[in-house]
């Protein structure tokens, strides 16, 4: 669990080092999706590193890796922001025209996936009864 916690910090330094270059290198005003896609990964980074420093208090103390309920909650999590994904992308087929770059449209539907999993994660991780 220890080395899980250790990557999952390095993980949100390295996003946190991309945003900053991609900020400096971008010699234009961004527009409003480029500041969505940059907050959600700046939000990403913040949860990669909350995550981690969790992990890494819970190896010191001895905890089990993983048990049922984390196992439990990661499935259906996972299925939930799955379904809803779906219907996101499907969604973002139909709005398709209102995105002038396909980079952005894909860069939105894949923030879009993973803040349905941390959201399901969070919201599953807060429910006693599953």
């Amino acid at each position: 669990m220890m080395q899980k916690g250790v990557l999952s910090i390095i993980i949100s330094g390295v996003l946190v080092i991309s945003l900053v270059l991609w900020y400096s290198v971008s010699q234009y005003a961004l527009d409003l999706p480029e500041i969505f896609i940059g907050i959600s990964i700046l939000l990403f980074a913040i949860f990669f590193t909350i995550n981690g420093v969790k992990w890494i208090r819970q190896s010191r103390q001895g905890l089990p890796v993983e048990d049922e309920l984390s196992r439990k909650v990661n499935l259906n999590a996972g299925y939930y922001s799955y379904l809803i994904s779906v219907y996101w992308w499907v969604a973002l087929y139909f709005l398709q025209d209102k995105f002038e770059a396909t980079g952005t449209l894909l860069a939105t539907g894949i923030i879009g996936m993973a803040a349905f999993f941390i959201i399901a994660l969070a919201y599953f991780g807060r429910k006693t009864n599953l």
